[in-house]
């Protein structure tokens, strides 16, 4: 069972709701529960309560807040799940593509231009270079990813055999960039 949305729970009803969500592991009724959160403090509280098996975080080249984060709960034997490791398609569509939504984040032109020609001269696909990028994440258990067609999961899973290529940091700290909930449409 996942926990999303935790800052949706108010202060007085909080404890309450998960220790009746807790109460369901203990009968054998859910496995494991999980949280998906967007920010540390989301698993700090809810670990003050009961701690979670699972934490399902975004982590991708330009969202790397959770990096240190992953590390600290993956040797408390949490597993650690990746979601958002394309920001929903964003870091794989051209720049004609996006339209309006980020027509003036430089950031994001910037990943789209420089980095996206870096890895062309490397003859490296974007795909592969992202996958690489959060798969060889050793506090990673697993990592969330979407598909449109067969055509794309088969060239996902012939990705995972080629090499990592290293490149400059491409982080960006930019929190209406990086998470996709603050993003206008």
């Amino acid at each position: 069972m996942y926990i999303h949305d935790t800052y949706r729970f108010n202060a007085i009803n909080l404890d309450d709701n998960y220790s009746n969500i807790f109460n369901l592991r203990q009968k054998g009724l859910v496995k494991n529960i999980g949280l998906s959160i967007y920010e540390e403090n989301e698993f700090n509280h809810f670990s003050q309560i009961e701690m979670p098996n699972l934490v399902q975080i975004p982590l991708n080249i330009l969202d790397n807040r959770f990096f240190n984060f992953a590390k600290k709960i993956s040797t408390m034997k949490i597993e650690v799940f990746l979601r958002s490791i394309f920001l929903q398609g964003i870091l794989l569509a051209d720049q004609e593509n996006l339209g309006n939504l980020f027509s003036q984040d430089e950031e994001l032109l910037h990943w789209n231009s420089i980095n996206k020609n870096k890895l062309s001269n490397k003859m490296i696909s974007c795909l592969s270079f992202i996958s690489k990028f959060n798969i060889s994440n050793k506090n990673v258990f697993k990592v969330i990813v979407g598909f449109n067609s067969l055509k794309q999961f088969d060239y996902f899973i012939n990705i995972l055999n080629s090499e990592i290529v290293e490149l400059d940091d491409l982080s960006s700290n930019n929190f209406s960039l990086i998470n996709p909930s603050k993003w206008s449409r």
